[in-house]
């Protein structure tokens, strides 16, 4: 615990009358944040305890006054830096933001004749099995919704404005195949992501044009060829949120260099850990790979296919990549429970939590808990609280898990 900068202190020059403590938290935490304001803000636990004691508060009993005192002054307190915390403040509300309704935009010839002809006609749904009959392969819910996202775009664009009020509107099948246009844009558009061009065969005009005058059965434009099966990969890794943005990220199929050998045991205990709810033994799948062998030997081990085992590696190497954030938490929350034994799983990922997402700190937390128990570097006690074992006291010393 960090020490007072209070060694003595005198209940009148911080302004407390002289009168018996009320013994209620509520009522005595507000007379303890009045003295600690100015030159003694900020605060830590260990000056709220002097001021405890100076009250004649009891450190023990059933009840424990003195820590469900600090709860209630740490409740009014806002956390500065490690340790430290000063009394909260009102917040002035921002004033109200004026909300400008956008005007909406006005209606085309062409959007009033497509809402007409669905009403009457059903024109989304034969324009629907037009394309259907082009594109077999493709799900009749894609085929619909594609067909309904491009017939509002040509009716907020008044694309048939024109032959509308000529008394020329277009019939279902003139709009199927201008349907079927974008959809193969989209589809060659599609074609230059590596993993559709692997994976569903996709290719581009370019390729498609250039294989029929070669009559190739599949021509590549030069630099697109076909990657090493043996070398490494670029995924796409979506960062914080499910909803956050994705970045590429280029991963070895190999495990030559993306770990430290001197970590083996903690590597498999955070894997047993993250993974325990399923009945993937992810600490095999770790061992193997490490042990050297192919994707294929796995396969044959495991009796799966060699996606399966691909996928699976993926995962460890997602694991191996958050090790370091791992190890980091591991220690602040064994510094936590050195300072402050028996904490709970609240306690501390309110110390550790960020303030726009604590729900995913707290499942971090757990499982940082969980790997420190499966070590035997902490026990979990009664009340779903924690403390460090003498193991864990060493290991938060000299930073070696």
């Amino acid at each position: 615990m960090t020490p007072s900068k209070l060694p003595s202190f005198s209940l009148e020059a911080a302004g407390l009358s002289l009168q018996p403590a009320s013994f209620d938290p509520e009522v005595d935490a507000q007379r303890i944040l009045d003295a600690l304001k100015g030159e003694l803000d900020p605060y830590t636990r260990a000056d709220v305890n002097v001021i405890l004691k100076a009250l004649d508060y009891p450190g023990h009993g059933g009840q424990n006054p003195m820590r469900r005192t600090w709860i209630a002054v740490k409740a009014q307190s806002v956390k500065v830096s490690w340790g430290k915390f000063s009394p909260k403040t009102e917040e002035v509300a921002a004033p109200a933001k004026v909300q400008v309704q956008a005007k909406p935009p006005e209606k085309t010839l062409t959007f009033t004749w497509i809402v007409e002809q669905i009403a009457e006609s059903h024109l989304n749904d034969r324009v629907a099995h037009l394309v259907r009959r082009k594109n077999p392969h493709m799900s009749w819910d894609d085929i619909r919704s594609f067909v309904d996202m491009w017939l509002m775009t040509f009716g907020e664009r008044g694309t048939c404005d024109g032959y509308i009020a000529s008394g020329k509107a277009p019939t279902s099948s003139i709009l199927a195949v201008w349907v079927n246009q974008k959809l193969r844009q989209s589809t060659y558009h599609d074609a230059q992501d590596a993993l559709n061009r692997e994976y569903h065969g996709l290719r581009t005009q370019k390729e498609i044009f250039g294989r029929k005058e070669t009559g190739a059965s599949d021509y590549l434009m030069p630099g697109a060829e076909l990657h090493d099966p043996s070398g490494p990969e670029v995924v796409w890794e979506v960062t914080g949120k499910e909803d956050g943005p994705a970045t590429p990220v280029v991963v070895d199929k190999t495990f030559e260099e993306a770990f430290d050998p001197a970590q083996i045991s903690l590597v498999e205990d955070l894997l047993k850990v993250r993974h325990r709810r399923t009945k993937v033994p992810y600490e095999k799948v770790f061992s193997e790979a490490v042990s050297g062998r192919s994707l294929e030997e796995s396969a044959l081990i495991r009796g799966c296919s060699k996606l399966k085992i691909s996928n699976l590696r993926q995962n460890v190497r997602s694991t191996l990549r958050d090790l370091p954030i791992v190890l980091d938490m591991a220690y602040k929350v064994l510094g936590m429970l050195s300072e402050e034994p028996y904490s709970t799983l609240e306690e501390l990922s309110q110390d550790l939590s960020p303030a726009d997402d604590p729900a995913q700190s707290c499942s971090s937390v757990r499982e940082v808990l969980d790997l420190l128990v499966v070590r035997g570097l902490a026990v979990e006690a009664k009340g779903k609280s924690f403390a460090p074992t003498d193991a864990g006291r060493q290991a938060c010393t000299h930073r070696i898990l």
